[in-house]
């Protein structure tokens, strides 16, 4: 498993305990970017101990062919002077320094590959990063506009809940005008019959008086007769 694999692993795990802890989607995200920057570093890390065998080696190598070629030298001066005993031996270690020399060659090119892939997906991560983080604010956005809104709606329906309230009052008010318009009709009921009343006392006082005229005209006519 390479490096990058194993970080978003771990990225994945971590995000998956946070959500399934219903924590703050804020706090997650914030988290999330937190622990993919710690994957960045480690990264960094690595490939500085990658760089750094990769140099070894390459020296090692250097190293061994530089050998190689002492060692030819010194067998060509043992070859000028006569000494084939110690012309063979320089070969010898010549040959040795050479095959040091390969296999060196071999591990450093194969670590130069470690490093570009190492290289290759830290700058994957890192890219990866820099797009978390620009989703990341654009997610807090979205995150504090639904919960204006869901503090929008909250307030609606507590206006319907106050709503049904003010019908309560409106029909208490219309029953109380209905009480009033009862109590203000009996009194103009008492008031008309106060006032039949006292018409009818005048009307009384009238015939009285009628009366009276009228008895005094039979009165005179009776006198006049006799």
């Amino acid at each position: 498993m390479g490096i990058l694999q194993r970080i978003s692993t771990l990225i994945r795990a971590n995000l998956n305990d946070l959500l399934d802890r219903a924590e703050d989607p804020e706090k997650v995200l914030k988290q999330m970017i937190l622990d993919m920057e710690e994957s960045v570093r480690e990264g960094k890390i690595a490939l500085a101990a990658a760089i750094a065998e990769e140099t070894k080696l390459k020296a090692a190598y250097e190293e061994n062919l530089k050998k190689a070629q002492e060692w030819l030298e010194k067998a060509e001066l043992a070859v000028e002077k006569g000494e084939e005993d110690l012309a063979r031996e320089a070969l010898r270690r010549r040959k040795t320094a050479e095959q040091n020399a390969e296999a060196a060659k071999a591990q450093w090119e194969e670590q130069r590959r470690v490093c570009a892939q190492l290289r290759e997906n830290l700058e994957t991560l890192e890219s990866r990063v820099a797009d978390a983080k620009a989703r990341k604010d654009l997610l807090i956005a979205r995150k504090k506009r639904a919960e204006a809104a869901k503090k929008v709606h909250e307030q609606l329906a507590g206006l319907t809940r106050a709503q049904s309230a003010f019908e309560t009052f409106e029909k208490m008010e219309e029953k109380i005008e209905s009480l009033e318009a009862q109590a203000q009709a009996a009194a103009q009921v008492q008031r008309d019959s106060l006032e039949e009343r006292l018409a009818r006392l005048g009307e009384d006082d009238e015939l009285e008086e009628d009366l009276a005229a009228l008895k005094e005209r039979v009165a005179q006519k009776k006198s006049g007769g006799s």
